[in-house]
């Protein structure tokens, strides 16, 4: 995401998910206990999810909060516009880099978080990897929030078998998450969990529908995210295709109902 200003504007699907999934999860995460708490946020992004959902929960007890995301054009957005706590330390972080972590941050936070980023690491296994390894041994907790299947990655497929733009878009399986085409999506980030040592795990798909305003209020949306913006036109005829919505975009009137869905994962270290 190469869009700060765009993706603040129009993230309005992703704040309602996260929103919800930190009060589902509020139990798991156990938010307030007493002594010094830090966190670390894994593809922070233009920061208001983070700061509008996550920190509220954190209390007085929190004492280090590390935004992380492998943009700097999105790092430097949210510095200036929306993370303005003097306690905040920014850092570039590739959450899937095989690279060994920072002393400064290995075993370091009593939570992880991540929110609409983990699709987008080449390697989850390395991605959860780190994240294991970020938590404090005695108990971390992570909270990873990320698309699974979604109209979005069948419409990148499409346009890349398409003569028009196939040169364009060799690396397109980069920008689909690996689940988008899984029978069971929870059963490789389930493995994975297990071969890494998480002491404790939950994995879930839940099914979403978000209801935008009207096509141009769903396109915005695209645009802040997709890494293909001149091919926008066929990319909203391919998502309509595979919504099986016969008319084309530009006929489209009212509310845009998008059906999808998320993956959920919980975990904890000891």
């Amino acid at each position: 995401m190469n869009h700060p200003e765009l993706y603040h504007r129009a993230n309005c699907a992703q704040r309602r998910d996260v929103e919800l999934i930190i009060k589902k999860y509020l139990s798991k995460m156990q938010w307030h206990h007493n002594g010094a708490v830090s966190l670390i946020d894994m593809g922070t992004g233009s920061g208001d999810v983070l700061m509008d959902f996550v920190y509220p929960h954190m209390g007085k007890s929190l004492q280090r909060l590390v935004c992380s995301d492998i943009s700097p054009k999105m790092l430097s957005y949210a510095r200036k516009h929306v993370v303005n706590l003097n306690m905040v330390e920014f850092r570039i972080l590739d959450m899937g880099t095989e690279q060994p972590l920072p002393n400064d941050l290995a075993g370091q936070f009593d939570y992880v978080t991540s929110f609409f980023a983990f699709m987008y690491v080449k390697s989850q296994r390395q991605a959860l990897k780190n994240i294991h390894d970020l938590l404090k041994p005695a108990g971390g907790k992570c909270l990873i929030l990320s698309l699974g299947k979604h109209p979005l990655f069948s419409a990148y497929i499409a346009l890349s078998k398409m003569q028009k733009w196939s040169k364009y878009m060799t690396d397109v399986y980069s920008f689909v998450a690996p689940q988008h085409y899984c029978l069971d999506p929870r059963d490789d980030i389930i493995n994975f969990m297990i071969e890494i040592g998480f002491s404790d795990y939950h994995v879930e798909i839940e099914h979403k529908v978000f209801d935008f305003e009207s096509v141009e209020t769903f396109k915005n949306v695209i645009v802040s995210i997709n890494p293909f913006l001149d091919f926008m036109q066929d990319f909203l005829t391919a998502a309509f295709t595979d919504m099986n919505l016969k008319m084309k975009p530009m006929d489209h009137t009212g509310p845009l109902s998008i059906s999808y869905f998320n993956l959920v994962i919980f975990g904890s270290r000891s």
